[in-house]
């Protein structure tokens, strides 16, 4: 059932008491159908990726890799789009991809034609779900909806990545903007008085 996968995807937002009248009222449902498992300390990723342009965010199953290993301190080591998740999570989001048909049509590379694509990514196996027409067509409605989740997970968890190995120098900055602040204000000053 999709509703109780965007509960477990949306558990650090929504209310305890909201996600377990949900849960109570799925209890008697069927669960969602599981195509691929989140094995605890085996690496899975999911991966959004814009073909054509160089956008590319990704989730990891956080029992993989400490977080501190994916968000680095030096960004010439870090993936900036890359986040953390827990293994529910990750697990949910799959089981969402299952339901909406997504495994079902999957290849093992994303195609030359695609705009962009959802990609899975575990133990040397490789499952690609990819948009090729422009715009909101029903015919790629699994695409869509699973691009949808996909955000919304990855929208909801925070990342800490490092911005560089050495710390900014915050006070020769506030300094450098009083400075430029100053000079600013002058030539106005001087400007209002040149048209006196």
């Amino acid at each position: 059932m999709i509703a109780l996968a965007l509960v477990r995807i949306a558990s650090p937002l929504a209310s305890a008491t909201a996600a377990a009248a949900l849960l109570a009222a799925c209890a008697s449902g069927p669960t969602l159908q599981r195509s691929v498992v989140v094995e605890p300390g085996a690496k899975t990723v999911v991966r959004y990726v814009d073909v054509k342009g160089t956008l590319s965010l990704s989730l990891q199953n956080d029992s993989a890799a400490a977080p501190a290993k994916v968000y680095g301190a030096d960004t010439a080591t870090i993936d900036p789009g890359a986040k953390v998740v827990v293994d529910e999570e990750l697990q949910a989001l799959l089981d969402v991809f299952t339901e909406s048909g997504l495994f079902a049509g999957a290849a093992n590379e994303v195609p030359p034609d695609a705009l962009d694509a959802l990609v899975v990514d575990q133990q040397g196996r490789r499952w690609v779900f990819a948009r090729r027409l422009r715009g909101m067509q029903q015919a790629e409605a699994p695409f869509h909806e699973g691009r949808a989740y996909f955000l919304a997970l990855y929208n909801s968890v925070t990342a800490y990545h490092g911005a560089a190995s050495d710390r900014p120098n915050f006070k020769a900055e506030q300094s450098r903007t009083a400075g430029d602040g100053r000079t600013a204000r002058q030539k106005l000053e001087d400007l209002r008085r040149s048209k006196r």
